[in-house]
């Protein structure tokens, strides 16, 4: 990614520059207690902070959920943003940020009334220019509903526009760890592009679906590209006219479920290729992944293992040849043949 055209910046709240999660805590069992049911810990609650509300609930009662979200509304437009608490060095980096002239917002699940109470605590009004909560959307996050009305408003754009958060538990878990997409909820979707050094471009898409009772399932696509490049020989070295490229690609299906509570599994199957010119290799690979909620606040420890797979090897038309044992000098003719590649491994990361 060039940081040099990044010019907007769009925030998570919690988690990401404040902590809130006692009076989250404080809010949601004071709704369960008023719909008849009962209390959950600390620890239960802490691990939903950040995601939909709705979410937490749907975990925790079959209740009805329209009435705890007004006893839950009522306790927190207190206890939440008495309880918020900037996060260490928060402060000083939104106002460097500012001051240095980046345009910055914040996209939460938190509801409007909330931001703001908490933006005049901490006397950043003047410097978030835009905000979008839960009440300004009809999709909460993961949905990206939110940061694309924050990108409207910043007449921004995917290449000039960073969004800085705190948990990767959506669809891009596909990616990094598979075991993150167990936190999908319904649909999700999400695109990335990365412009690299000497015109190289990392895309990326991935789709994911939760299905009650069964985890959450994704699709996913990687593809490392290049421009076209004029082909050179010892003899022209100015460059023949003609042209080649290079691409790597990866094409994969995950699944994720949450054995326990506090325990996470993913996995994901992938098909991995290479081209460049004429020549290509393809094999087939398998990432793992787990997830491991600690208790302590937002912590989480994630474990994953990818690329799983044989090795992979060179071949296409470039590598036949025609081949004479004699050299020349018997009657025999030449015999079709092709040149072997040194076949590699996968680079498997732990």
């Amino acid at each position: 990614m060039n940081f040099d055209s990044i010019k907007n910046l769009i925030f998570d709240l919690d988690g990401t520059l404040i902590d809130s999660s006692e009076g989250v805590i404080e809010a949601t069992n004071f709704g369960l207690r008023a719909i008849g049911d009962k209390e959950r810990t600390g620890d239960e609650i802490k691990k939903f902070i950040g995601h939909p509300l709705k979410e937490m609930f749907d975990s925790f009662s079959k209740e009805s959920y329209s009435e705890f979200w007004d006893h839950f509304q009522f306790r927190a437009k207190e206890s939440v943003v008495a309880s918020a608490v900037a996060l260490d060095g928060a402060d000083r980096v939104v106002r460097e940020l500012s001051a240095r002239g980046y345009n910055l917002s914040i996209g939460t699940t938190k509801i409007r009334i909330h931001i703001e109470k908490i933006m005049q605590k901490y006397g950043w009004t003047d410097l978030i220019q835009f905000y979008a909560g839960a009440d300004d959307v009809k999709n909460v996050k993961p949905h990206p509903e939110v940061f694309l009305q924050l990108l409207d408003k910043l007449s921004g754009s995917t290449s000039n526009t960073l969004v800085i958060g705190d948990t990767a538990n959506d669809v891009y878990a596909a990616y990094w760890n598979p075991a993150g997409l167990v936190e999908v909820e319904n649909w999700s979707v999400g695109f990335t592009n990365v412009n690299w050094l000497a015109d190289v471009d990392l895309n990326y898409v991935g789709m994911a679906h939760y299905f009650e009772d069964v985890g959450a399932f994704g699709f996913s696509a990687t593809v490392l590209s290049m421009d076209d490049q004029e082909i050179t020989t010892f003899e022209e070295q100015e460059g023949t006219g003609d042209y080649f490229s290079a691409s790597s690609y990866s094409f994969g299906l995950t699944f994720a479920r949450q054995l326990t509570a506090k325990f996470a599994f993913g996995a994901s199957v992938k098909y991995v290729g290479e081209n460049i010119y004429n020549e290509s290799a393809t094999t087939v690979a398998m990432d793992f992944g787990t997830l491991l909620y600690t208790g302590l606040s937002s912590l989480r420890i994630g474990m994953s293992i990818t690329n799983m797979g044989p090795e992979m090897e060179f071949t296409g038309s470039d590598l036949d040849v025609s081949y004479d044992d004699q050299q020349g000098g018997g009657a025999n003719d030449a015999v079709g043949a092709s040149l072997k590649t040194t076949p590699y491994d996968l680079p498997m990361t732990f």
